[in-house]
């Protein structure tokens, strides 16, 4: 018993671990899109419905961090038939796994405003870590991101079955945020 009072007055005494942050996220200024490739024309896409928790500091790294869950049925890449079939089990499988997330713990400034997150993505059950560059204006209590991500489609699953081979579909899929958030 005493053991667990001087635990808890030593606790207490420390000066707590500031938390970074809290970015508002302004999703109708803000974009999550992605590029592949279909016999070497580019098709492009975007998810409709995600919420990101960010808490950024970039004077303290150590204590930033970022959570985001999309919503795999959102996906829209303005063409109907290929929504509907991207949507099955061989693609993205949004009935089975209806949220992808990316979170990230670890940050580094590379230089000036460019960072890189050390992230781990999670889609269609499967998680890999990942790094993504990413660039950030920070202008009174407004910030504009950007970055972009290449990722493999074979890794995550993404295009079984008949649409494992790269022959028609490239296996790179480049992943671009774009996020326009008022400091909380």
């Amino acid at each position: 018993m005493k053991k667990l009072a001087l635990i808890l007055m030593l606790a207490s005494a420390s000066p707590a671990m500031a938390d970074a942050p809290v970015w508002n996220i302004n999703y109708d200024a803000s974009r999550l899109g992605f590029t592949t490739y279909w016999q070497n024309s580019p098709v492009n896409g975007l998810f409709k419905k995600w919420i990101a928790d960010v808490r950024f500091d970039p004077d303290d790294l150590n204590a930033s961090s970022v959570n985001v869950e999309i919503q795999t049925d959102s996906v829209d890449t303005n063409y109907k038939d290929r929504d509907v079939e991207i949507r099955k089990s061989d693609w993205l499988s949004v009935e089975s796994f209806p949220i992808a997330t990316f979170s990230a713990r670890g940050f580094r400034r590379l230089k000036d405003n460019n960072f890189v997150a050390d992230g781990t993505l999670e889609l269609k059950g499967t998680k890999s870590p990942v790094l993504l560059p990413f660039t950030l204006e920070i202008s009174g209590q407004d910030a504009q991101m950007k970055g972009k991500i290449s990722i493999s489609r074979l890794a995550f699953n993404v295009g079984e079955g008949q649409w494992r081979s790269t022959d028609f579909i490239k296996e790179e899929i480049v992943i671009h945020v774009q996020v326009a958030a008022r400091r909380g």
